[in-house]
């Protein structure tokens, strides 16, 4: 966490009740202070405490189903499925759950 706060960019800015609709992409900010707000708070490092934690390979989950003759009945799908887990291998995400084809 960098230590920066909403207050600490509203005291910089002179504004405060705003910072959190801003940062929030709420209504009742002009476009023109919401942007300053966020140039400033991106300036100093902030932090959003509530912003959901992330990890290097995650941001999009894909879970897919598929009946077990699946890769002789649907080439489409199989095709679909394949180029799916190639993307997710070159990220390093790609995990399988379960029996079956892989």
């Amino acid at each position: 966490m960098s230590g920066i706060t909403m207050r600490d960019i509203g005291r910089q800015l002179g504004v405060s009740a705003v910072v959190s609709k801003a940062l929030a992409g709420k209504s009742g900010v002009s476009e023109e202070m919401r942007q300053k707000i966020i140039r400033r708070a991106s300036e100093l490092g902030y932090v959003n405490p509530n912003a959901p934690q992330t990890t290097p390979t995650s941001g999009l989950d894909v879970g897919i189903l598929i009946p077990e003759n699946f890769f002789s009945v649907v080439s489409f799908l199989c095709n679909f499925l394949q180029a799916a887990r190639a993307g997710a291998d070159r990220r390093g995400a790609f995990r399988h759950h379960g029996a079956g084809h892989a």
